[in-house]
């Protein structure tokens, strides 16, 4: 796993029968791939006997926000088709022809023509989204979905969507969520890019609110420290700080896979979060598990005595 500050980027090298797989996860965010992932990546390529041009057999984009794409997205620049398989899942069909409001919103011109009528209807709709909330989810849908498409466009290979039973052939690999059932309920309007904007940004709004909940524990707490020197912030305190991780339903959809191991079974997450763990058909493949990749990045509302029993 390597240290990319609160984003996501792993490597994985399994060795069977004589024969090496090197299996990238995620990438962390821009500048990650080249300040700590593409040398080991290249060893790991080295020792498993990959020809010049030659990437990693499989990678693994679990989600597209964007601490986990951008990074993958430069090393598919420097490797482009030498990669074996490419599995993420895809951005609504009609984002390239909505960028454009995207991009307004972005730039606060939500009630400017450059912005159409969608931003007034969106907030007549929902009443309880404000203008923030809207500007918020569309900086984040930027940071990600064209990255998205870039990969796409780079790798020139088919990318696979994957869901629950997709296995990688003569490997212990298997995905165990999300479901295609579970992915279309969280989806069900996937190809409007408006509906995955206000998914989002009523994520911002919960977000929002737990963002101004914990400075005002945190306050509190530092108050009560100028008062008494001897007092700090408790492990448990300095988790609160998580809190305003939002739970979008890109979270959600995380890719979940397991890779079986002699020593025994590793657990790879994503940012899933107990609902995704909750509809995921094989169990027994959640338990008794060896080793953990801790879901969404040890956030308190993913990482609960449920999920690690």
């Amino acid at each position: 796993m390597f240290n990319v500050s609160d984003a996501d980027a792993i490597l994985v090298e399994l060795h069977q029968d004589g024969k090496d797989l090197v299996i990238v996860v995620d990438g962390g965010r821009k500048g990650d791939y080249e300040r700590c992932m593409k040398g080991p990546l290249r060893e790991a390529l080295y020792k498993a006997n990959k020809k010049e041009g030659e990437g990693p057999d499989l990678v693994i984009l679990t989600h597209y926000d964007a601490d986990h794409i951008l990074g993958i997205t430069e090393l598919v620049k420097e490797y482009g088709t030498g990669i074996g398989q490419l599995w993420a899942h895809s951005p609504p069909e009609d984002f390239t022809e909505s960028r454009s409001f995207l991009e307004a919103l972005k730039g606060r011109a939500i009630r400017t023509k450059a912005s159409s009528t969608r931003g007034p209807d969106i907030l007549n709709e929902h009443s309880m989204l404000k203008e923030d909330h809207l500007q918020d989810a569309a900086v984040e849908l930027l940071e990600s979905l064209p990255q998205l498409r870039e990969l796409e466009r780079l790798f020139q290979k088919q990318t696979t969507p994957v869901f629950a039973g997709k296995i990688y052939e003569g490997w212990p690999i298997k995905v165990l969520g999300p479901s295609q059932e579970y992915y279309s309920n969280l989806f069900q309007s996937r190809k409007s890019t408006v509906d995955l904007l206000i998914t989002e940004a009523l994520n911002q709004k919960v977000a929002n609110a737990h963002l101004i909940e914990r400075e005002a524990r945190r306050n509190m707490v530092k108050a009560r420290i100028v008062e008494d020197r001897d007092e700090e912030l408790s492990p448990c305190q300095e988790l609160q700080n998580v809190r305003d991780r939002s739970m979008s339903n890109t979270n959600l959809a995380s890719i979940i896979f397991s890779i079986e191991a002699s020593e025994g079974r590793y657990l790879f997450t994503g940012d899933a979060g107990v609902p995704s763990f909750q509809k995921v058909l094989e169990q027994d493949k959640l338990e008794a598990v060896h080793w953990l990749k801790v879901p969404h990045h040890g956030s308190e509302r993913n990482l609960t005595p449920e999920s690690i029993a």
